[in-house]
């Protein structure tokens, strides 16, 4: 009997010392892995975002890169002025920004100058900033003689007034004046000057400039006519008849008939021989040349002395002149 309680009891001593022994062990490895795999889970899923912002991020911060043209500058000095409103840049290439626009006849003094791209820029003083501007736009600074011919038209317009509140008649007699004026078949009025010119079209309109002190047709309609509704494009020498076109502000055309009719400018800018503009890189082609556009003119004149600027100037009819 004694032996049997002494085999009973060992036998849950046994029992106990084993649960003792084995459930910690097995609760501490659950509880190991509940503790540390969840955080490792996380952690993985982090970097892994991590690694995808910045691969959506570098490719776009990469693209917005943009590489500078490299220029040299050498010294320059002198008062220039631009005939046209004229952009300034904050660098010597059209890729730049326009920090500023230059107006018509307006003085500005040169500091440095730089040659990108087989274009000469001027580095200048405006408005306490330093800018750059295109050299093919900039003259010697001068008086402008459009200036001088307003000057003298304001002059006469106040002579003019004045004799209109003297006489009560002005009107009539003025109207009457209008009427004598006479105007040559095949001209162009501008600044005093009258050129002659000849409908010569694409065949034949550089033939007739190169012959003589002519203007001709060249693109658009070949044949001038103020009734139209088409452009007409007319070219001329510069130096030649077309000396200071790009000044004027008005333009009277008769027709073969002596019809005349007065334009007045809407645009002026510069061209290469493509058509491509000068200060914007645009296409002009089909706009200078092309019949398009309703009722208007566009004459042509060349900038440079080895042809390859040249000056356009656009202009609009205001009606034929009774």
């Amino acid at each position: 009997m004694k032996r049997y309680f002494y085999s009973f009891a060992l036998l849950i001593a046994s029992t106990i010392t084993i649960a003792l022994i084995v459930l910690p062990t097995s609760q501490t490895n659950d509880s190991s892995y509940i503790s540390s795999a969840n955080p490792l889970i996380e952690q993985s899923i982090l970097t892994k975002h991590g690694i995808e912002l910045q691969s959506s991020q570098n490719p776009s911060e990469e693209e917005t890169l943009q590489e500078e043209p490299s220029y040299t500058k050498e010294p320059q000095d002198g008062d220039y002025m631009s005939e046209i409103n004229l952009n300034l840049r904050e660098g010597p290439s059209t890729d730049f920004e326009t920090k500023a626009t230059l107006s018509p006849y307006e003085k500005v003094s040169a500091k440095a100058q730089t040659s990108l791209n087989d274009q000469m820029w001027y580095l200048i003083e405006f408005e306490e900033q330093e800018l750059w501007a295109s050299s093919a736009y900039l003259t010697t600074y001068e008086k402008p003689q459009q200036t001088k011919d307003n000057e003298q038209n304001n002059s006469e317009r106040e002579q003019a007034e004045e004799q209109s509140d003297n006489n009560e008649t002005s009107d009539n007699e003025e109207a009457n004046q209008s009427t004598e004026v006479q105007y040559d078949p095949n001209t162009i009025y501008f600044h005093d000057q009258a050129v002659s010119y000849k409908n010569g079209g694409q065949a034949n309109g550089q033939q007739i400039i190169d012959s003589g002190p002519f203007a001709s047709t060249w693109g658009g309609a070949e044949t001038f006519s103020g009734t139209d509704g088409m452009n007409t494009h007319f070219i001329g020498h510069n130096p030649g008849v077309f000396n200071n076109i790009w000044t004027a502000n008005e333009f009277v055309i008769t027709d073969s008939d002596g019809n005349a009719f007065r334009y007045t400018v809407d645009d002026v800018y510069q061209v290469d021989d493509h058509a491509i503009g000068i200060d914007d890189g645009e296409n002009y082609w089909s706009r200078i040349t092309g019949t398009g556009g309703g009722e208007r003119v566009t004459f042509q004149a060349c900038l440079t002395e080895d042809d390859t600027i040249n000056w356009i100037i656009e202009a609009s009819s205001q009606g034929q002149i009774n």
